[in-house]
């Protein structure tokens, strides 16, 4: 099962939910929660899924309009390593449907902006929305950039990307201006550390990498890394 954290506070980052398969987890759980303070707990079903995409849609007055979903990456159960986008892992039209449908529901209810909904596809083709996030999700940004970067790179797959550096901000922008002329890096949010004391000297460079293959774009983020190192 996966035991995730309720109530009405925002919540994100994984810290908030735990996947459970023994005693042993329970119980690590239940100190993990404790020490976030967390007293209410939802338990959901282990869904077993193929793929799991974030879709993202955006809520006007005037109705729902799909905006692109991200192939969620997983370092272990519930532990989000990253979203790709790659035109032969494309987020189904049944899927588009679902998200659409539900997030119309939403917007009946007198939601407006931008939201995303986990949704997860089984072995035999059935799906299972996991999450409703009625905010902007960490895949946001790299949806709705991912087709103009794609068009002008002439590279089809993205790779979320976000990496650490002890250099100047100066340096930092010096390191990647190469990828971003290319063609193979976007950046999305940059944050110096020099101006942000709880950084502690690490600044951030957050953004997606494209490559023409799954590999080739890992390949980019790891030299990228590299960069900033």
């Amino acid at each position: 099962m996966f035991l995730k954290a309720a109530g009405t506070d925002a919540t994100g980052w994984g810290y908030a939910v735990r996947h459970v398969q023994s005693d042993d987890d329970m119980r690590a759980a239940r100190t993990h929660f404790e020490t976030k303070n967390v007293d209410r707990i939802l338990v959901e079903e282990a869904v077993d899924v193929s793929v799991c995409w974030c879709a993202n849609l955006g809520v006007t007055d005037d109705g729902v309009t799909y905006l692109g979903a991200a192939e969620q990456l997983f370092a272990a159960p519930a532990r989000q390593a990253g979203s790709m986008i790659d035109p032969a892992v494309a987020f189904p039209a049944a899927g588009i449907a679902l998200a659409t449908k539900i997030t119309e529901t939403a917007r009946q209810q007198g939601f407006r902006g931008i939201c995303g909904l986990d949704i997860g596809i089984s072995p035999d083709g059935r799906l299972t929305v996991f999450d409703p996030n009625f905010r902007f999700n960490s895949s946001t940004p790299q949806v709705m950039l991912h087709p103009a970067a794609a068009a002008r790179s002439g590279l089809p797959v993205s790779l979320s990307f976000g990496g650490q550096s002890t250099r100047a901000m100066a340096e930092i922008i010096s390191c990647i201006k190469d990828p971003i002329a290319d063609g193979w890096f976007v950046p999305t949010r940059l944050l110096d550390a020099a101006l942000l004391p709880a950084a502690e000297g690490q600044s951030r460079v957050t953004g997606f990498v494209l490559g023409a293959s799954r590999d080739a774009a890992h390949a980019r983020a790891t030299a990228l890394a590299e960069l900033l190192a």
